[in-house]
């Protein structure tokens, strides 16, 4: 039991612990203890071999309160402050192979590039880099030097790079990129010849520039190199002082009692200096640009909200099921398949534009029996007056006109439209790097590249509303297109109204080309030209203008699209202030609500979005509501409509029956349209004062004809916005393309969507060597991943497929395998046994027969139909295959870490062996293959 006095004691000793913490609380405060003895700024250089750079990055170094070198960012890596950047080269990397640069890579740990580092040491990427207690911390003049080092010495050997892989003709991938760094960085202090791509790459150092090539200010006259490739040549930086020594820039900055210090300092932070810190982070750390978070470490909150945002964009791109810019304006992927037309517009849309086109024909027919009727009524008066006479006659030329020009109006459509298709296809095909255009920021955890990803997002999303609106647009315009004809039967004042239509058709169509144009000299630029991430934004960006100008510079139409991409955030802000309920209700509420707010949002005068703002004028005083419904069944080359029941058409509110029509024709230009007959019941025109002038009847009914067709097309915008919001388009797709991944279309397919790494069923694949499967963090790819050595020493893929390597060309793949092309046989694989056997056969001898027959000339281009590019056999006796990205499925290959990658499209567990996508003509020639 406790005494009196035991308490007392200890009742005292509290309050003596509580005011002592209370004195020390108040000393802090009074006189604060100092957190860091060494703040600074830190130089952070890493691979980023997604755009084949050096990646500079300034980060801000408090050091910790312990006060010791240890805590800096750059001493958390290694010391490299003893390392002879001037005498001691780095570790050579004399091949472009993986095996050369891996054994490269384990050089780097240990003298001269590194070693512990003792006392207080030089950090060499720290501005200011002394360290000790009480040292000068790093201010905004250090951060200042910092950023100039990167944008003249980094940048320079990144912009080296991109000199040497444009001349060579060949983007350097991560292996190349650091053999290329290597031999570059080396030959900025030693002359050096070294190959790449198999052209000749020679770098002089030291040298001086001649007359007329700029100089960058701050730059040592020894700070130059001449790189030759190819016959051309170019200088670059390789060095910049780092700014502390005896007679730099920042000398005077620095207190006058602690100058002599900084003598120890490095004097110039060089290309060797920049690949030493890259390499040693990639091979000793496995730290690349793609994982700069653990080098920036985020806190804890910025993680979480990192992670927040990220997987909210990705569920925002997957569930909008956005096409890429290589989808959208190269007819790249699905939109340059069967399942749509020509990239315009999914083959489903054709169909029902056709239902709409031939309803218009027949309408545009009974327009012109009826302006042949009022030429009837003319011809009384004509013997009579003479100006009626000639009204007379250019009537007559204005029917034939008419007539010929509605039987030309399909193969003129698709001529335009396959022409179109043609030249896509040319720019995409100017490079082998056109593909990879707009790709978006790299997969760091850290908050700016949210950021800059939602940048990236936004513009995906207004291209991609454009290139949607675009197929509505010509949709539209071929469905309504007879009409337009039909009204040059009724004189010249309705002209204006045709040439609108043709300007604002061509345009429409052509914005494509004229953006291919664009891709194919940008991606050049972008790819092989070592941009920044701003700059890339840029050039994106630079997309609207360049595409206004091109319409205006040649008087093209287009505006539509204008005004679809201007008001394109603002429409879907007011619609979704509709509510659910109304955009499922669909069609004209919310076509009406949408124009409004458009309206609105344009000052209360703005023009109607059927108006464009300088090469169309179409008439808007309608209400009429087109439409068509009726069954079609495709048979061969035909289409037959049955049944399909006509739209009605009114102007200025009055709506007046026209009668029943039919009509056959149609084109069929590379199969890709169906032609056929049609017939509809149409109504239209507006008939308010049906009396004694025909001309007036049929102005009108021409009149009343148009406005028909305006608010279907403000009726079919609404339609599709609306699609877009259930998912249906992404449903049609996969319907019509079922060996495409399915697009997803709720939130609950999300749910199994990681961060960084999601595992495929083990049961997807047969082969035993598969390990797992990595989603990539846009959503769009897949890599699939098999290991090349089992528990049991069992090698699965040349096992079971006879593979022994993979090779990623850039814009192809190569598969070698272990076949015997004397014996006709697999000496490994089990999977390829018997027809497999045989096709690749018959593959090789497609390929490599010396006078080849005719019959042998056709099975070798069918086979290059489906992707095969070569069949050879290398000086190992085994056959590689080459075949374009794609075949397959497959977008790319690489081997590392033990493993084969294949990267495909989301979604696709398909095989990655590239023979099983391969199928032997009908008709072999005869020998058995087996």
């Amino acid at each position: 039991m406790k005494t009196k006095n035991n308490a007392t004691q200890s009742n005292l000793l509290t309050k003596i612990v509580v005011m002592t913490m209370v004195v020390m609380v108040l000393l802090s405060a009074i006189s604060p203890m100092k957190a860091s003895a060494h703040s600074a700024y830190f130089l952070s250089i890493t691979l980023n071999s997604a755009d084949a750079r050096y990646e500079p990055l300034i980060l801000f170094d408090r050091n910790s309160w312990t006060q010791i070198h240890e805590s800096h960012r750059e001493s958390k890596i290694d010391y490299f402050g003893a390392y002879k950047y001037g005498t001691d080269a780095l570790p050579a990397m004399k091949k472009n192979e993986a095996s050369s640069v891996e054994e490269a890579l384990k050089k780097y740990k240990g003298k001269p590039y590194t070693r512990s580092g003792v006392g207080d040491p030089f950090l060499i990427y720290t501005f200011p880099g002394f360290h000790e207690k009480g040292s000068m911390d790093g201010s905004a003049k250090d951060m200042q030097r910092a950023e100039w080092i990167s944008r003249t010495v980094v940048q320079g050997l990144n912009d080296a790079i991109a000199f040497v892989a444009k001349e060579t003709g060949k983007k350097p991938e991560k292996t190349a990129l650091m053999y290329l760094g290597t031999n570059l960085a080396n030959g900025g202090y030693k002359k050096a010849t070294f190959t790449y791509a198999g052209k000749k790459v020679t770098i002089t150092p030291s040298v001086k520039l001649p007359s007329g090539e700029p100089k960058v200010s701050g730059i040592n006259s020894d700070g130059y190199a001449k790189i030759t490739v190819n016959g051309q040549t170019r200088y670059f930086v390789t060095k910049a002082p780092k700014g502390y020594r005896d007679g730099q820039p920042l000398r005077k900055e620095i207190p006058s009692k602690e100058r002599k210090k900084y003598d120890a300092d490095v004097k110039s932070i060089s290309w060797r200096h920049v690949v030493l810190q890259a390499h040693y982070s990639y091979g000793q750390n496995d730290v690349s640009y793609d994982s700069i978070d653990s080098i920036v470490k985020p806190g804890k909150m910025e993680e979480a909200v990192t992670e927040v945002a990220e997987n909210f964009i990705l569920m925002l791109r997957s569930m909008l099921g956005l096409y890429s810019f290589s989808e959208l304006m190269l007819n790249d992927g699905s939109r340059g398949g069967s399942s749509y037309f020509l990239g315009i517009m999914p083959m489903s849309w054709l169909d029902s534009a056709s239902v709409l086109h031939w309803t218009s024909m027949a309408l545009s027919w009974l327009l012109i029996m009826f302006a042949f009727a009022r030429l009837l009524a003319m011809r009384n008066l004509a013997s009579i007056n003479i100006a009626k006479r000639v009204d007379l006659v250019d009537g007559i030329k204005n029917l034939v006109v008419v007539g010929f020009a509605l039987m030309l109006f399909n193969p003129i459509f698709y001529a335009l439209a396959n022409f179109n298709y043609l030249l896509v296809d040319v720019m995409q095909h100017t490079s082998s790097v056109t593909n990879q255009f707009g790709a978006s920021s790299p997969d760091t955890n850290v908050l700016a590249k949210v950021l800059i990803n939602f940048i990236y997002l936004v513009i995906e999303v207004y291209f991609n509303f454009i290139y949607i609106s675009r197929g509505i647009v010509v949709a539209i315009l071929f469905g309504t297109g007879p009409l337009f004809i039909a009204s040059l039967a009724f004189g010249g004042k309705y002209v204006q109204i045709f040439s609108n239509y043709m300007k604002e058709l061509v345009g429409t169509i052509y914005v494509q080309t004229f953006h291919a144009i664009l891709v194919a000299f940008f991606a050049t630029v972008t790819i092989f030209g070592g941009v920044r991430v701003f700059e890339q934004i840029v050039v994106l960006c630079a997309f609207i203008p360049l595409t206004k100008f091109f319409r205006e510079a040649i008087g093209l139409g287009g505006g539509v699209m204008d005004v679809a991409g201007g008001g394109a955030f603002g429409l879907m802000a007011d619609a979704t202030k509709v509510g659910t309920k109304s955009a499922r209700s669909g069609g004209r509420n919310l076509a009406g609500k949408a124009k409004t707010a458009y309206q609105s949002r344009k000052g209360g005068g703005g023009a109607p979005m059927t108006q464009m703002k300088s090469s169309t004028q179409f008439q808007n005083g309608g209400n009429g509501a087109g439409g068509s419904t009726g069954s079609m069944a495709k048979v061969d080359n035909s289409t037959v409509n049955t049944g399909g029941a006509g739209g009605s058409g009114g102007a200025q509110g009055s709506a007046g029956s026209a009668g029943n029509a039919g009509a056959s024709g149609g084109a069929n230009l590379q199969g890709r349209n169906p032609g056929g007959s049609g017939g509809a019941n149409g109504s239209g025109g507006s008939m308010t004062n049906v009396g004694s002038k025909a001309s007036h009847i049929a102005g009108q009914a021409v009149k009343g004809a148009i406005n028909g067709a305006t608010a279907t097309a403000g009726l079919g915008m609404a339609m599709g916005l609306r699609a877009v919001g259930e998912g249906s388009v992404g449903q049609t797709l996969a319907q019509t393309a079922p060996n495409k991944s399915r697009a997803f279309n709720s939130t609950k397919s999300m749910q199994d969507v990681k961060k960084k790494k999601q595992k495929a069923p083990q049961d997807v694949f047969e082969n035993s060597a598969y390990q797992n499967s990595s989603i990539s963090d846009d959503g769009k790819t897949v890599t699939h991943n098999f290991r090349k050595n089992n528990a049991d020493g069992s090698d699965g893929m040349y096992d079971e497929y006879g593979i022994t390597d993979v090779r990623d060309n850039g814009g192809s793949v190569t598969y070698e395998y272990d076949y015997d092309a004397d014996n006709h046989q697999f000496n490994y694989g089990t999977h390829n046994e018997g027809e497999k056997a045989i096709v690749m056969q018959d593959m090789y001898k497609a390929f490599n027969t010396e006078n080849p027959t005719a019959q042998q000339q056709a099975r070798k281009a069918e086979y290059q139909k489906q992707g095969i590019q070569s069949v050879s056999r290398n000086e190992s006796g085994r056959i590689e295959v080459t075949a374009s990205k794609g075949t397959g499925g497959i977008q790319g290959v690489s081997t590392g870490n033990g493993m084969y990658s294949f990267r495909k499209r989301n979604g696709d567990n398909g095989s990655v062996n590239l023979l099983d996508s391969v199928e032997a003509p009908k008709h072999p020639d005869g020998e058995n293959q087996g």
